[in-house]
């Protein structure tokens, strides 16, 4: 496994308690927003657009059950060109 990947679980479980909300932050190309939905698993899903309409901020607040659920879900997105993960 990927040492940043276990690095940044091993530090979910020492700061979030699990299960527990956790509130995932994507800044996405706005033509891209769809794609990234799509890969997101259902919760409260907040969208803002940038002031010149060519990013756009998704945040996704999600009961989860645990780091590795976490972690799955920035893998997952990351597979879309262009996207932050905060």
């Amino acid at each position: 496994m990927d040492p940043q990947i276990v690095s940044f679980k091993e530090k979910l479980e020492q700061e979030h308690t699990f299960p527990g909300a956790y509130i995932f932050k994507f800044i996405v190309p706005s033509e891209k927003v769809a794609d990234v939905e799509s890969l997101l698993p259902v919760g409260k899903l907040s969208l803002r657009s940038s002031s010149n309409n060519r990013y756009t901020s998704l945040t996704l607040e999600k009961i989860v059950e645990s780091s590795e659920e976490v972690v799955e879900v920035y893998v997952t997105v990351k597979s879309v060109e262009g996207v932050i993960s905060l």
